[in-house]
């Protein structure tokens, strides 16, 4: 980034910091209001406390130095693409494992759907999502979208490091990821206008990208294409370093954190 435009870069940044802080400071108590049942209401304004911690690390990330950096020079541009992708998902009415996770696990406790189809969903919608991942990956590669040196370089840097991290990392990382995207898909369905959808996707797809959390989904483009362009990686070091625990974490905040809690809130007495 060019020195004399970092200072309002860097202003921007700090007012959008604060702007997400307050919005989600007032988070649990607008919960508070929506409930109409004794005890939902601690239950949530405790719960809707967890989601600010992810707006605090963001905010954190956007004021360091080495934050700025990252964020001009990658992150944020990624995220915006990466919000691009959620929408057109959400508009076109397609399948996202990761949002069908947390969508059929509701409809299960709600005892919409049976197992079966839980089951049946989640195979056929995860491998639907890793063959089409895979085609788009050959696809870029046959289009020599990396041919420039910089970008080959980025997408084996991002493939490399993606099989690096550590399973429990990686774990973790999906966790928190997949909780703030189902939290996009969640909000998706509290407005029925193509602009309201969009806002719902832009906050909680923003601050997982920037904060680097994992997405299986992702990551099936992401390291096939960088393992095409050069990065050494094997399906092994794919499968059992990234993509296993990734999908893990990523189901057990679907599971756990957005279909468990909000149904423990407001579907028990239904």
């Amino acid at each position: 980034m060019n020195n004399a435009n970092q200072p309002a870069f860097q202003a921007l940044c700090e007012t959008t910091g604060r702007v997400m802080l307050g919005l989600y400071f007032l988070l649990p108590g607008g919960i508070m209001k929506m409930v109409n049942y004794q005890g939902t209401a601690d239950y949530m304004a405790s719960h809707g406390m967890t989601y600010i911690p992810f707006f605090l690390i963001l905010t954190i990330i956007i004021q360091t130095g080495g934050g700025l950096a990252m964020i001009a020079r990658y992150q944020t541009k990624f995220a915006a693409f990466l919000l691009a992708g959620l929408t057109l998902v959400i508009l076109t009415g397609a399948e996202l494992f990761t949002g069908n996770v947390m969508t059929m696990f509701s409809g299960l406790l709600a005892k919409r759907i049976d197992a079966g189809a839980l089951l049946r969903n989640w195979l056929l919608s995860y491998a639907g999502n890793f063959i089409g991942s895979i085609v788009m990956a050959y696809l870029a590669f046959g289009a020599k979208t990396a041919a420039v040196p910089a970008a080959k370089a980025a997408v084996v840097g991002i493939a490399t490091a993606k099989v690096s991290l550590p399973f429990g990392v990686a774990v973790c990382k999906g966790i928190l990821c997949n909780w703030l995207v189902c939290l996009a898909v969640w909000g998706t369905m509290a407005s029925t206008s193509v602009a309201g959808k969009v806002l719902a996707i832009f906050w909680p797809i923003t601050a997982f990208v920037t904060l680097g959390f994992e997405h299986s989904v992702a990551n099936m483009f992401l390291i096939p294409h960088g393992m095409l362009n050069g990065a050494q990686v094997t399906v092994k070091d794919m499968m059992l370093n990234n993509i296993l625990p990734v999908t893990l974490g990523n189901v057990i905040s679907a599971v756990l954190f957005v279909a468990g809690l909000h149904f423990w809130a407001y579907g028990r007495q239904k």
